[in-house]
């Protein structure tokens, strides 16, 4: 009797082992993504995508100020503040810390 309760179990333990569901296992779902385009679908969070698709540790960004120029070609930090220079309009701006903008 003893035998035969030890091969039910084996066979049941067996199945359980065999099937991942019946055990509370889940699948292995792949999510193959290698496109720029197919990444910023989705949410990127301190993590960059240059054109080729490679991913990269992102720098911290801190909103300092808002400008009304689209482009930023460089910034620095001052003591009491940032200097920024501009794009299409090539003005020098000066940043406070309390984010008010003076050309």
């Amino acid at each position: 009797m003893l035998r035969r309760l030890t091969m039910v179990l084996a066979c049941v333990l067996s199945a359980l082992v065999a099937h991942p569901r019946a055990s509370g296992a889940t699948e292995v779902k792949l999510f193959l993504t290698q496109t720029q385009d197919a990444f910023l679908e989705g949410t990127l969070e301190s993590i960059s995508v240059d054109s080729l698709g490679v991913l990269r540790l992102a720098s911290r960004v801190e909103v300092v100020a808002s400008i009304d120029e689209p482009f930023l070609l460089s910034a620095s930090r001052r003591l009491d503040g940032w200097v920024v220079g501009t794009g299409n309009a090539g003005r020098v701006i000066a940043v406070d810390p309390a984010g008010q903008a003076e050309i």
